[in-house]
């Protein structure tokens, strides 16, 4: 049986009554098929008034999902040589974990249970991941419905980076080429410590106007992944944890670290990253993601009846459609709410559309100056009283640190240009956005032969005149109506 659904974003729904499977067409060309699915649900998600709403509350992560597929169209069987266990073959491997795991973490450990007590896989694209609970630990048991691909080297580089370069929001990620026996025959997996929360559609879905407590964090979690050099390469809602920690990233199929490998998986999810960007370098997809993500926290906590209006399944507020069009009536909504700092935002997501980061390396590594400077609040444009800034900056010894140490660095050593970037950002990270501008504008003019061989004439004129007038919209001085006095608009 197959029904159309009243739905911006689900397309179709197919139940087949016999096996109990509910195939859910979505708009975008995506197939997600649950197992498990009783006739009476099927029959209330297509009848319902908000048929998204049920999906995300009632199907989409209580019964699991067979497969996951690109175009509407049932795929070929796969020749037999190329097939790979099934979700039902997991599931069938896993009821008796002591003979299917080979892993010591897992000894002794069961698998949490779905509705009709078999173990309950959350699938993916290209995985599936089971919550282990034993004497050593939880832990997050990921398997491959699909043959990996270069995870065998991606896994162990991300391992050593992770070590070497420790991030709250990133867990250690284990990767086992013999960790699950399947008709006798075993397969790699992923063995990670269980994260404890929310997805951030979840934590969203159950209260949308809370969204901009977790702007801050976010930026600071995005800030963090560039100045690592680094790319998660597949930011969305369902791989983004909300817990007592904090933000937590999941899902590492696609992370981009130096000294692995650089060719992703997929490019991203539609609905945070666009067609036209293509499957690019993994930071190009974070960067058009990131702003996504931020954008739509910042409009939910200024709005959160967007939710309602523009939220359906694995989305936030904006769409494919939104990221290729940005005349929609989303972008009209967001334009109308008259906040200086969505608006800030919007300006670089439309940027970051259409014209990607360049592939190759940046010298503050992919994160522009105005990135580093929408990473924490501005300072109040409001005027002081005659004397009151200046008092200010005497009592604040950190910033008087800072000043001396980037005066001393850059005068003295003469910096490379990505060194100097890196201390503006340290300044930026710190809370002293107005201080680090001042000090990045004179440096580029003491230095602006060696900033256009870096950038090129046309990059470093732009970072000067966008340096000068983002300093005149933080109260600082520059020149008139916030542009370099030494640049032509």
């Amino acid at each position: 049986m197959i029904l159309p659904v009243r739905s911006r974003f689900i397309a179709l729904a197919e139940y087949d009554a016999k096996s109990m499977v509910l195939s859910v067409h979505m708009k975008s060309g995506v197939t997600v098929r649950h197992v498990g699915v009783p006739p009476q649900m099927f029959t209330a998600f297509v009848a319902d008034r908000s048929p998204g709403h049920y999906y995300n509350q009632k199907i989409k992560d209580v019964f699991p999902q067979a497969t996951r597929l690109r175009g509407r169209a049932k795929p070929a069987p796969a020749p037999v040589a190329a097939r790979w266990p099934s979700l039902a073959a997991y599931q069938a491997a896993l009821q008796n974990p002591a003979t299917a795991l080979s892993l010591d973490e897992l000894r002794g450990a069961v698998p949490a249970a779905g509705p009709w007590g078999l173990p309950h896989l959350v699938a993916g694209r290209y995985a599936a991941v089971v919550r282990m609970s034993g004497p050593r630990g939880v832990w997050a048991l990921r398997v491959f419905t699909s043959p990996p691909v270069d995870e065998a080297q991606r896994y162990p580089a991300l391992e050593a980076f992770v070590r070497a370069h420790p991030l709250p929001f990133l867990v250690r990620a284990e990767y086992r080429p013999q960790g699950i026996t399947v008709a006798g025959q075993a397969y790699p997996v992923v063995l990670m410590p269980w994260v404890e929360g929310t997805t951030l559609e979840q934590w969203l879905d159950a209260d949308p106007g809370r969204a901009a407590s977790l702007v801050a964090a976010w930026r600071r979690l995005t800030g963090a992944l560039a100045a690592a050099g680094m790319a998660h390469g597949d930011l969305q809602a369902g791989n983004i944890m909300v817990g007592p920690g904090g933000l937590v990233l999941v899902d590492y199929d696609s992370v981009e670290v130096p000294q692995g490998p650089t060719q992703r998986r997929i490019a991203g999810h539609p609905d945070y990253v666009p067609h036209s960007l293509g499957p690019g370098p993994g930071r190009v997809a974070d960067r058009a993601a990131g702003l996504v993500i931020e954008a739509s926290l910042l409009a939910l906590g200024r709005e959160p009846a967007l939710w309602a209006r523009y939220h359906d399944t694995e989305n936030l507020i904006f769409t494919r459609r939104d990221l290729e069009d940005t005349k929609t009536p989303l972008w009209k909504d967001l334009g109308t709410l008259g906040d200086r700092e969505l608006d800030l935002v919007l300006e670089q997501l439309r940027e970051a559309l259409v014209k990607p980061v360049s592939p190759g390396p940046r010298p503050w590594q992919g994160v522009s100056l105005l990135e580093w400077s929408a990473s924490l609040p501005a300072r109040d444009p409001t005027p002081a009283a005659p004397g009151a800034e200046e008092e200010a900056e005497e009592d604040d010894p950190l910033e008087a640190e800072l000043e001396a140490q980037l005066e001393a660095e850059l005068g003295e050593s003469e910096p490379s240009v990505p060194e100097a970037f890196q201390l503006f950002g340290e300044m930026v990270a710190s809370g002293h956005v107005t201080a680090a501008l001042a000090a990045l504008i004179q440096w580029l003019d003491v230095n602006d032969a060696a900033v256009e061989a870096a950038l090129g004439r046309r990059e470093a004129a732009r970072l000067r005149r966008r340096a000068h007038r983002l300093l005149a919209d933080l109260g600082g001085v520059a020149g008139e109506d916030g542009e370099d006095p030494g640049e032509a608009p």
